[in-house]
């Protein structure tokens, strides 16, 4: 998967084909996307992480693949948190009946950007105070009450907070700044997650 993600530098989105999947490997499934209640767990798990770890090592989005039964807005919902958990940045939809559940999944809610812009805010201030240094990878780590709550900010936490504000711009929610572009924007290195190609 990684030589063929690497063979052009154009290179913007890695989806997983769940019904291709199944039928290479022999996987007996009769609706594309579902979970099989007869798997101990969730079986799609492993190409999704590999899916999510390749487009990150290119700088590429990771979508999950279709979920068929279109009706099954329940089910569709499920699978997208699911693939949300794992670090997917989207889930394919093949109606518009999945588009609003797709986009209430992967954004950010009020709540989680209000956390976001406070965390950053005081994450700033620490940096103006000087009592930490942004340095990209070292994994710096400091604390400080914030509103009865204990910070804990690290170069990590931070690019991934960045990267929350970054869809949260681009699926319009008031409090995050200016809209950044379509809902499908991934963050630049400065405005979040760093990208290597």
């Amino acid at each position: 998967m990684t030589e063929i993600a690497r063979v052009s530098d154009r290179m913007e989105c890695l989806i997983l084909g769940p019904g291709d999947y199944a039928a290479d490997l022999g996987i007996p499934q009769l609706d594309v996307g579902m979970l099989e209640p007869d798997y101990p767990g969730y079986q799609w798990a492993y190409i999704n992480s590999q899916i999510v770890n390749t487009a990150r090592s290119v700088g590429a989005d990771a979508v999950d693949g279709p979920y068929a039964d279109y009706g099954d807005r329940d089910g569709f919902r499920q699978m997208a948190t699911r693939a949300k958990l794992l670090g997917m940045d989207g889930k394919w939809c093949i109606h518009p009946s999945q588009i609003e559940i797709a986009n209430e999944t992967f954004t950010p809610t009020k709540e989680q950007l209000k956390h976001a812009t406070a965390v950053l805010e005081a994450y700033r201030e620490l940096e103006y105070e000087g009592l930490v240094a942004a340095r990209p990878g070292v994994g710096t780590f400091v604390t400080r009450n914030l509103t009865d709550e204990s910070l804990a900010a690290h170069e990590p936490l931070r690019d991934e907070l960045r990267a929350w504000l970054a869809r949260a711009r681009a699926a319009g929610l008031a409090g995050a700044g200016r809209r950044a572009g379509p809902c499908c924007h991934r963050p630049t290195a400065g405005e979040g997650r760093a990208l290597s190609r």
